[in-house]
């Protein structure tokens, strides 16, 4: 799969402009580093480009982002180019292929650390003053959440589904093109257009669907990883056309709790429920939730769950 994705990224760039690698390194660094991580920026910059012999610059968050220093997000110039671009190429599939390697049988989750690849004419400390701006959580709503997790390409990916990419690239006017591996495992890119600058501000409506993005990502990873698992060819179209029918997957997850309140124990059920909705499109769930619960031994009724049921439901109906 990486020699494919590497030519899409490839004549996605835009030559002549430098490409920046972002790192969320909130999970950890992608690259072995030795000891832990200095507090101290300057510190903390020598010792992330002694590992990857590039120039880093951190993306410096607002005070009022209570995230520690080395958890902040940062950006690697990547040069040589050739050599870089298939590595980290190379861990962002990986990542991928560990969100979605178990299907139904797994939770659809796993570290995310390459942000993605942008470019922009400006240095490296500029671009990454305009992100650390951006990262700063603006919403009407009251919540407590303070940092907008961007540099994860899960969030930047559902995000342009919920406001469109002119308000989402209205914020970095520097920015030529942000290019990521999409949560469907196929290269994607924001494109600067024109604009003025204007800060992102989420609406009312716009941040409690944002916040879905955490049962959205896991049900997307289970039901491609399971497509992949039954020998399925992935559509070819980007993650926004599948995320319409997602929503609806989980809302009719939402209606049917309340009739099996005992098979929904925790959010991964809800996820493989909607996963399974997703495989089985049409399908009238009250009667196979049924007939599995019939199915189990008594003794294995009260801890059974649907994320455990899962693959069972799965085989049972195809």
């Amino acid at each position: 799969m990486t020699t494919d994705l590497l030519a899409q990224l490839q004549a996605a760039l835009e030559p002549g402009l430098p490409v920046f690698v972002l790192i969320d390194p909130l999970l950890g660094e992608p690259l072995p580093l030795a000891g832990d991580p200095p507090d101290d920026w300057a510190a903390l910059q020598a010792w992330r480009e002694v590992a990857w012999q590039c120039p880093v610059f951190g993306v410096r968050l607002p005070a009022k982002t209570p995230l520690p220093v080395p958890m902040s997000p940062y950006l690697v110039q990547l040069h040589p180019l050739e050599d870089w671009l298939p590595t980290t190429l190379q861990l962002a599939a990986d990542e991928w292929q560990t969100a979605v390697a178990d299907g139904l049988s797994g939770d659809g989750q796993a570290a995310h650390r390459i942000g993605g690849w942008l470019q922009s004419p400006v240095d490296g400390a500029a671009l990454a003053d305009q992100l650390a701006a951006s990262l700063s959580l603006r919403t009407v709503a009251h919540t407590r959440a303070r940092y907008l997790r961007l540099a994860d390409r899960r969030v930047l990916d559902w995000l342009r589904h919920v406001v469109g990419d002119a308000r989402l690239l209205a914020q970095w006017p520097s920015l030529h093109a942000w290019h990521y591996l999409a949560p469907t495992g196929r290269i994607d890119r924001l494109r600067a257009g024109a604009g003025a600058h204007q800060p992102l501000q989420l609406s009312l409506d716009e941040w409690p669907r944002f916040m879905q993005n955490e049962h959205i990502q896991p049900t997307l990873a289970r039901w491609l990883g399971q497509r992949l698992r039954d020998g399925a060819v992935l559509p070819p179209d980007p993650s926004t056309t599948a995320y319409p029918a997602i929503e609806r997957a989980l809302f009719q997850v939402t209606q049917l709790k309340p009739l099996f309140p005992a098979l929904f124990r925790r959010p991964q059920d809800e996820h493989a429920l909607a996963a399974l909705s997703l495989l089985h499109p049409g399908t009238d769930w009250p009667q196979p939730l049924r007939r599995c619960l019939a199915a189990q031994p008594l003794d294995d009724l009260p801890t059974l769950h649907l994320h455990g049921l899962a693959d069972t439901l799965h085989a049972q109906l195809a």
